[in-house]
């Protein structure tokens, strides 16, 4: 019904997929996937959790921005992506 993957650079960790199948949108499955994400990420010492994800995806935005994640500027390979929207979650202090 859903999946998420999460990887690790150094102290951070980086949200790489999050998805959830049209029939299971709207029962709070991705919520639950972050909240197992995150606590993962969390108990590992992370500092930060950090995404990219498309400007068209209203959805995941919102949903990130109601988790508190903040926008950030563009990192890494999306750097000069405009289509690329990047967010993080501090996870600590």
């Amino acid at each position: 019904l859903g999946m998420a993957a999460l990887v690790q650079h150094g102290p951070e960790f980086e949200l790489k997929r999050l998805f959830v199948s049209e029939a299971a949108r709207g029962q709070g499955l991705a919520g639950a996937l972050l909240d197992v994400l995150e606590e993962h990420a969390r108990d590992a010492g992370a500092a930060v959790i950090r995404l990219e994800t498309g400007n068209r995806s209203d959805a995941a935005v919102a949903l990130y921005e109601n988790r508190g994640y903040v926008h950030i500027p563009r990192f890494g390979e999306y750097a000069d992506s405009a289509s690329s929207v990047c967010m993080e979650l501090p996870l600590v202090g």
